[in-house]
This record gives C-alpha cells, structure tokens and sequence, in this order.
C-alpha cells in the first residue's frame, strides 16, 4: 500500500501498558501539531508507520478491513460500548466532526470505531447501540470463536492494551466494571507526511469546538494538510 494512500487519524479511547502516557508535555510541535514526534516517544505508546490492516466485521455483520479504504482519510477510535464515559463522549464528538466536514464525510473521510470488548460488543449489541445515538459510520468486532485472541493482534498492532493493573492509568482513566483492565484517553494523529504525533486530553470535553489548539481543529488541520499533499 502506498504511504499516501491512507491517513489514519487514531485517537481515544486507548488502552495503554504504562501509566497513561506520564512524561508527555503536551506541547505543540514544529509541524503544527499538539503532541511530541513518534520518533522522540516510546514505541510502547506510538507506533511510526503506516496502519496496520486488518479483518473485523461491522455492527451489521460486513467484512471491515483497512485496505478497502486505501485514497481515504481514517479516522479511528477504539472504545467499548459499557464504558459509562468517555467513550460516549468521543462518539458524539465524531458525530459533530462528521457534520463539520460536510461533503468530505463518507466521501473522503472514513471513521471508524473498534472495540476493546469484543465478548460482549457483538455485532447485535453494536448494532443497538450506534442506533440509539445516530451514529452512522461502522463499529467493528469479531465474531470468531475466540474473539479476544482474534482482536489481540489488532491491538497490538495499534498499541492498544487491556491492563490487569487498577493502577495502570494512574488516575487518568478508571476501572472498567466487570473488565480486567483500565481506561484512559491518549492516542495519537498520523499526518499525510507518516510522522506521528502522540496526544493526550486528560480534560476531555464532550462539547467539540473546533478552535485552533483543540483535538477536532487538529483533526481538521490534518484533513487540510492530507488535501494540499496530494
């Protein structure tokens, strides 16, 4: 695949095997972005590179892989659908960044969201609950026979981990009830150029504002940036 071929645009809700992201400054970098380089970041908690692929299936039982979205900009969310906050939170931003973009949504620009949770985000419960908040973009899980093994290799692909640890978010997530593991929002953008920018918000707020500075303003920056790249 191509490098330019596909921009994917990861962030919250991670999961992550270290302290949720400590020793980040949040700082905006030289190329515009709020975050640090990949390259100056563990690769424990930002992966350089294009996305990885892979084979899930959607809240109505479609076969979902990346590389069918390849000359598309994808946006990407790993979350799970009993999470009580955030999650939550980040779909209705998604839905007002869907709106913001207009003609460019579905045209030019991808989301996509995949859970953390597969045993219990089956496609059915996926499919019920995208339907009570209007979500129109696809949620993707596996229906395999071991469906957390099958996810593993997806996760580790994009970094994303379930912690046994309670205080492995160090007070930046919580505890998933029912769940071994824990739940914080940091993530990362891959802009046009494949250089990563690892980002955290520790404040999130579920009110999208699109200002300069804001996680949806460097999410539309990027989009600007992918467009004046090709």
């Amino acid at each position: 695949m191509n490098n330019r071929g596909l921009l994917a645009l990861l962030l919250s809700t991670f999961f992550v095997t270290s302290g949720c992201l400590e020793g980040l400054d949040n700082q905006q970098d030289d190329n515009g972005f709020w975050g640090d380089d990949c390259e100056k970041v563990s690769d424990e908690i930002c992966v350089a590179g294009p996305a990885s692929d892979f084979e899930l299936v959607d809240q109505f039982g479609n076969p979902v892989n990346m590389s069918q979205f390849e000359g598309k900009v994808v946006l990407i969310t790993f979350l799970y659908t009993h999470c009580p906050d955030v999650c939550p939170a980040v779909t209705y931003q998604m839905n007002k960044l869907s709106e913001e973009l207009g003609d460019d949504y579905n045209e030019s620009v991808v989301f996509l969201s995949v859970t953390v949770d597969p045993e219990r985000d089956t496609p059915e419960r996926l499919a019920s609950w995208t339907s009570d908040r209007n979500v129109s973009w696809q949620f993707l899980t596996s229906t395999a026979d071991s469906p957390v093994g099958h996810m593993l290799s997806v996760w580790q692909d994009y970094e994303i981990a379930v912690n046994i640890d309670e205080d492995a978010c160090g007070g930046n997530g919580h505890y998933m009830e029912d769940y071994e593991g824990c739940h914080c929002n940091p993530g990362y953008i891959q802009d046009p150029w494949n250089i990563d920018d690892c980002i955290v918000d520790s404040d999130y707020d579920k009110n999208a504002t699109f200002e300069d500075g804001s996680l949806e303003g460097d999410i539309l920056s990027a989009l600007e940036l992918w467009s004046s790249g090709n």
